[in-house]
């Protein structure tokens, strides 16, 4: 099994190997690219769906800031008077309970129990904040694993603004089931309080009352008013789509790097079952290269070279011997044409020669 550490030596050996190859072509070039490529194309597979959701949340933004300030203001003033109706229904049950012991213990109980739904219950107000919002993309330096859960992490930050986004957007609807549903209870515990005294649990009908009125303040979710909402559901929005692209970049980078160590492997896999081929085929390129590799030409070149070489000496040796050959003969030819041309003529003797003179 490969780990991440060994994913990044591999890296290392793959440049040392590019280095160490000489100048000229480099198939590792072809690797760095095509990982390049596939890294791009992942980003692409991560977005595609994302797409379309990411546009629909531009139009759910621009709807939802409306929608929320309208139904805001429509259960504004029954929100107001369930309050002050849900109020006077407890003290009405509290009065009703004639033992302050009673009355005591179920307020302990209450508080108990709201201890241990805070523990529950997600915390009111927004569901986005700036600071898990901030997405880093530098690498540089990190290990594989940890460029791994670097993934994991933002993804699971991504997902969580992408919910916070989706829960806003039903807001306003589901504001107005939630002041119905305080209605509903303000009604039952009026009910019960016309209902026979005899027949009523009193300490039943007080817990309700107090549940009612919690649920009548919690009703906002935590947005005092229309501006925190909307500053809450921007957040969001920009969080999840900051996530979404920080997510698809880091995506694409482990894709390339799972390429580059893939190339490593391939590269190591070649050299164990073709040993003696990578040899030749680096001593090709050297020679290609370095000067001295030339004194190594085959036996075949060699050979070539010396016939070469005695037919050339042969050429120059016979034509310098016909070159003599013709000169010798065109001297000999002389010298016979100047000793026929005397026995024609006649040689004056010696006495003609010196003017009648005697000797």
């Amino acid at each position: 099994m490969n780990t991440g550490n060994d994913g990044e030596q591999r890296e290392e050996d793959s440049s040392e190997r590019a280095e160490t190859d000489g100048p000229g072509c480099d198939p590792t070039l072809i690797d760095d690219v095509q990982c390049r490529m596939m890294g791009i194309a992942k980003e692409a597979e991560y977005n595609a769906p994302l797409k379309d959701a990411l546009e629909k949340a531009k139009t759910d933004y621009e709807l939802t800031r409306k929608s929320y300030r309208q139904a805001r203001q429509d259960v504004q003033m029954k929100v107001q008077d369930l309050r002050h109706a849900v109020k006077q229904l407890t003290e009405r049950v509290r009065c009703k309970i004639e033992q302050e012991r009673v009355v005591r213990n179920i307020d302990r109980a209450f508080r108990q129990v709201v201890a241990d739904l805070a523990k529950c219950e997600p915390d009111l107000g927004c569901c986005c904040s700036a600071e898990d919002c901030d997405f880093d993309l530098d690498i540089s330096g990190i290990s594989y694993d940890e460029l791994v859960k670097r993934i994991d992490k933002d993804q699971q930050r991504t997902d969580a603004a992408s919910k916070c986004f989706t829960d806003l957007v039903g807001e306003p609807a589901a504001l107005q089931l939630r002041v119905a549903a305080c209605k509903d209870d303000v009604d039952k515990i009026n009910a019960a309080l016309l209902a026979d005294e005899a027949t009523t649990d009193l300490k039943m009908v007080y817990a309700q009352a107090l549940v009612a009125e919690r649920e009548v303040e919690r009703v906002w979710i935590g947005f005092a008013n229309v501006h925190e909402f909307v500053e809450c559901l921007c957040c969001a929005l920009n969080c999840w789509t900051n996530g979404c692209g920080a997510v698809s970049r880091l995506k694409g980078a482990q894709a390339e790097r799972d390429c580059k160590r893939k190339a490593v492997d391939d590269h190591c896999l070649r050299l164990q079952t073709n040993t003696v081929d990578e040899i030749v085929a680096i001593y090709d390129k050297h020679c290609a290269d370095e000067r001295p590799c030339d004194k190594d030409k085959d036996r075949h070149e060699r050979h070539e070279e010396h016939e070469e070489r005695e037919e050339r000496e042969e050429r120059e040796e016979r034509e310098e011997r016909e070159e003599r050959e013709e000169r010798e003969e065109r001297e000999e030819r002389e010298k016979h044409e100047r000793r026929e041309g005397h026995e024609h003529h006649g040689e004056p003797d010696w006495y003609e020669r010196h003017g009648g003179r005697g000797r």
